[in-house]
């Protein structure tokens, strides 16, 4: 299909479900009119070249569930008045586009929500505190774009939270200590922003993390024994900050750790000591990067004749 998107699809008032995904070749803005189809549940139009703004009219789908706008060449900021209302709004997907200008507050209102994407923009400005209103969230990810501030405090209320991926922005500030109240998360990316502070000892309440990434940021302090209570935890990407102390010499022998598969430790300039031998113990390891630190001696052999080590 080709063309352009027609004004007169606002006259099929019945409709519930509108999915013109996938077809490339459609471009142009986005009618209007299609505020009007009332009974709409479902309405996809992802992966195609559609311009111009996302319709403020938008806020009349009120029985709308998910909305795909992912991946096309959409400018211009989310329209406020249309979050409000969208309060059966389970799936928002508005990743991939040139969208600017910050989150609005509204999306508090958007009390259904479960899966929030809008990486890859140009946004701006920082995460709104409504956003802990959002119960039921189980996705949030806000990556590769330009947003500043804090984290907000309220986002470790959000006990169903699978998914908290705020990489590649510029965000500043301590992680605050509520994100220990997020015991559904199994993936944690805040890599490359300019995030400060320890990492808190309360991260080893995380019951079922599985990939924390803190890379390239300006942290500091020792890093937590409690680390080692992360039963599930398969990735720790840690480079390039400004962490302190030494690696813990029992960090392999830990009936916790043997999940681990990817420990990047690297350009973190003041960790010292030397590699512990129990990193052998590390059977699924495949990735070990400790360059750019104070470390000394030789890598024990034990590590080398790990099966699965591909990078050193």
């Amino acid at each position: 299909m080709t063309g352009t998107l027609s004004s007169t699809l606002g006259n099929l008032s019945s409709l519930q479900l509108l999915d013109l995904s996938y077809l490339k070749n459609l471009e142009g803005p986005i009618p209007p009119e299609l505020g009007n189809l009332q009974n709409l549940t479902y309405l996809f139009l992802d992966r195609n070249r559609l311009t111009g703004s996302i319709p403020s009219s938008f806020g009349n789908l009120v029985q709308l569930k998910k909305l795909y706008l992912n991946d096309n060449q959409l400018s211009g900021v989310i329209p406020s008045s249309a979050l409000q209302s969208l309060t059966s709004l389970a799936e928002l997907d508005l990743s991939g586009n040139q969208l600017s200008g910050g989150i609005p507050w509204t999306i508090g209102k958007m009390v259904s929500l479960a899966k929030l994407n809008i990486h890859s923009n140009n946004l701006s400005g920082s995460i709104p505190e409504q956003i802990g209103s959002l119960k039921k969230l189980e996705v949030i990810d806000l990556s590769k774009n330009q947003m500043t501030g804090n984290i907000p405090e309220s986002i470790g209320g959000l006990s169903q939270l699978v998914e908290l991926s705020l990489n590649q922005n510029r965000m500043t500030g301590p992680i605050p200590s509520s994100i220990s109240g997020l015991v559904s998360l199994q993936f944690y990316t805040l890599s490359e922003n300019q995030l400060t502070g320890a990492l808190l000892e309360s991260i080893g309440q995380l019951p079922n993390i599985q990939r924390l990434t803190l890379n390239n940021n300006n942290r500091t302090g020792e890093l937590p024994a409690t680390i080692g209570n992360l039963k599930t935890l398969t990735d720790l990407l840690l480079s390039t900050n400004y962490f302190t102390g030494q690696i813990d010499e029992d960090i392999g022998d830990k009936v916790s750790m043997v999940s681990i598969e990817k420990l990047v430790l690297s350009h973190n300039p003041q960790i010292g000591g030397s590699i512990s031998a129990s990193l052998g113990n590390l059977s699924e390891l495949t990735v070990l990067e400790m360059a750019g630190n104070k470390l000394t001696g030789s890598i024990p052999e034990k590590v080398m004749r790990l099966e699965y080590l591909k990078s050193v």
